[in-house]
């Protein structure tokens, strides 16, 4: 399991140049410590980072501030940050998109 501690959030998209917040950020305390938790297959794990650059979606159980949501979609992202990680045998530093909804449909933080 995989875990770490994020202060504050702001999640933001863009919507032809006008930004939006998104309406769960609204409900996050910023003034608080937020835990986050990933709980994956270490197989199923170390064949994504092997193939990073493949972009494949895995299952995970994410938790977030002790509510468990299970069977959310994670994968390495990145354009050329993901393909100059992929090269460097130094690092393993990837960044990774989490989709709530990759495998169950409408499913959301």
């Amino acid at each position: 399991m995989v875990t770490s501690v994020l202060t504050g959030c702001a999640i933001h998209t863009s919507n032809k140049s006008q930004a939006t917040t998104l309406g769960y950020v609204n409900e996050v305390d910023k003034s608080k410590i937020m835990t986050s938790g990933i709980t994956v297959d270490e197989t199923k794990w170390q064949a994504m980072l092997d193939n990073a650059a493949e972009e494949e979606y895995i299952s995970a159980d994410i938790t977030i501030n002790g509510t468990t949501i299970s069977n959310v979609g994670i994968r390495p992202k990145g354009n050329s940050s993901l393909s100059s990680i992929v090269r460097d045998e130094t690092t393993d530093r990837y960044s990774f998109k989490i989709k709530f909804d990759e495998y169950v449909e409408g499913q959301t933080l």
